[in-house]
């Protein structure tokens, strides 16, 4: 039916009916999993980037500290979708930001912060501030906003809509959600609030 395809993977055949005449628009087809990767970093931040079209995590961020993601555009990631996977994941480490980001129709979650010691209860400080997030879980229903785990880390004053399950999600210890505006979510799942 027009809006559907089919990849053939043997042959690297993509498949594709236009839900409409494309002559003069263009076909983006994901060639990467993750487009930036740090691991280990230490104070660097992405300023003003529009990054988008990639299978999974489009912005991976693993055991740094006092990164930023700082005024991105963050889109049409996370085709190959599951649970574990967000436009922005943040594994570990210590007072990582993702602030003032526009992210939306991702395939499962926008942001996903966790770390921190469970067992001291040290928090982790990773933060969501100021993002305006929307169109979650296009593929991946179960997919929210902004996803808190571990121990001390932050949602704060970011505007959610459009979501099919949650506008936040969280676990663990002593995570600080406050002045975020959460509407129009649990819009295709059910036993969801706006706040998980």
């Amino acid at each position: 039916m027009p809006g559907e395809w089919y990849l053939d993977r043997r042959t690297r055949t993509l498949y594709f009916w236009p839900p409409a005449n494309i002559d003069s628009g263009e076909v983006y087809v994901p060639t990467l999993e993750t487009i930036v990767a740090m691991d280990g970093a230490r104070h660097v931040t992405l300023r003003g980037f529009t990054i988008e079209c990639c299978e999974g995590t489009a912005v991976h961020l693993a055991n740094t500290a006092g990164c930023r993601i700082a005024g991105c555009t963050i889109r049409n990631v996370g085709a190959r979708c599951s649970s574990g996977i967000a436009a922005v994941a943040v594994g570990g480490g210590s007072d990582n930001g993702v602030v003032g980001c526009d992210i939306y129709e991702v395939g499962s979650h926008a942001v996903s912060l966790s770390g921190g010691d469970r067992k001291t209860l040290t928090p982790a400080a990773n933060f969501a501030e100021n993002n305006y997030i929307h169109h979650t879980g296009v593929f991946y229903k179960q997919g929210v906003g902004v996803v808190l785990s571990g121990v001390g880390n932050r949602a704060a004053h970011n505007l959610i809509h459009d979501c099919p399950r949650f506008g936040i999600l969280y676990s663990g210890n002593d995570q600080i959600i406050e002045y975020n505006h959460v509407r129009h979510v649990d819009l295709e799942t059910a036993d969801t609030g706006a706040i998980y």
